[in-house]
């Protein structure tokens, strides 16, 4: 009976503990800081396709295919610079008698040039992805450092408004994606900024 009421009793002052522990009040912000990301290269990715002809003149694939890298030769591109990948054509909605090309380059003006070439509304040769490839973060570990001082900050300043002060720090909740050490492709899209969160939770007193 003893061991009983003193198993219990223990139990309630261990809950009691986390009862109080559970509801000492916090703060939990969070810290961001701008990626520092280049352009490596730019990406296009090309179907020429007899089939997807809208007129009733049809081409075989060899002639819309040198069709189009006599138009890259006139615009001042190499044609062998146009990668075929079988694979990737195989994996689309387009049928049998195509071909996939990826080209890449680091100059804008050639995108430019690439586009001029799309002038064909015959349907034979689509531009279906325009992609970026950039180069690994800038001092990723300035950015991690930048984003915990930027939340540490905020929660400074939350404590203060509050009438508090800022007490130990609960813990850290990294944000980080993971290809921002390493070179990486995405779809294109507007510029924007870029940015690496963390989270931080602090007690308060």
């Amino acid at each position: 009976m003893k061991t009983s009421i003193l198993f219990l009793f223990c139990l309630a002052s261990i809950c009691t503990a986390f009862a109080q522990s559970a509801t000492k009040p916090f703060i939990e912000v969070r810290g961001m800081a701008k990626l520092e990301r280049s352009i490596k290269s730019y990406k296009l990715d090309i179907v020429i396709n007899q089939d997807q002809s809208y007129t009733d003149n049809k081409r075989t694939l060899d002639e819309v295919r040198n069709g189009f890298f006599e138009k890259a030769k006139s615009v001042g591109i190499d044609p062998t610079r146009f990668k075929e990948d079988k694979i990737a054509y195989v994996l689309t909605q387009y049928g049998a008698g195509g071909s996939y090309y990826t080209f890449e380059t680091t100059k804008p003006e050639e995108l430019i040039a690439i586009h001029s070439l799309m002038e064909d509304k015959s349907g034979t040769v689509l531009l279906i992805a325009k992609r970026i490839v950039y180069n690994p973060v800038t001092n990723f570990s300035k950015t991690m450092t930048d984003a915990f001082n930027d939340g540490k900050g905020r929660a400074e300043k939350i404590a203060a408004a509050m009438g508090k002060n800022l007490g130990e720090l609960q813990s850290v909740i990294d944000y980080s994606n993971a290809d921002d050490e390493e070179e990486s492709v995405g779809y294109f899209q507007t510029e924007e900024d870029s940015y690496y969160y963390v989270s931080l939770k602090y007690d308060i007193e």
